[in-house]
């Protein structure tokens, strides 16, 4: 007899009479009725200039890469660094800005820079670019001085 009443029980659920609970219709409207003016697309209003972000390419941050040579020797050890620098947007880089990581900084563009080290250790370098639309990117490399005569 249990097992009768169940079966029913489903046959009712999932009748196509059976309505949404009330809370659904009411809040449906309520999100219909909160929800925003259609703003205008970028687009629309200035179709000559795309946004930072309006194209796939723009999206993608540019990728630096710095290699040093040498990376490790003796000290004082001088250290050219040539960086590697790739924009899938093709953006002009207009700020540069290196930090040798031994309280050096230069902000030439980077054909080749040098640096020299003077105290045993391990150094980080870096480069940050800034694109003109405003994406930036830093690449890093390890130089690596050993005190003289050891």
């Amino acid at each position: 007899m249990q097992m009768e009443r169940i079966e029913s029980r489903r046959l009712d659920c999932a009748s196509p009479r059976r309505r949404a609970p009330l809370w659904i219709a009411v809040a449906a409207a309520v999100l219909m009725a909160l929800a925003p003016a259609r703003i205008p697309a970028q687009e629309e209003e200035n179709p000559e200039e795309p946004t930072p972000m309006a194209t796939p390419e723009m999206m993608m941050l540019p990728n630096v890469a710095i290699f040093p040579f040498p990376g490790y020797g003796t000290a004082p050890l001088v250290v050219g660094f040539i960086p590697q620098i790739h924009d899938i947007g093709n953006t002009e880089v207009v700020s540069y800005k290196w930090s040798f990581g031994n309280g050096q900084v230069a902000t030439t563009p980077p054909l080749e820079t040098f640096a020299t080290y003077k105290d045993p250790g391990v150094y980080v370098a870096s480069l940050t670019i800034v694109t003109a639309d405003g994406r930036s990117a830093t690449g890093f490399a390890s130089v690596t001085v050993k005190a003289p005569g050891g």
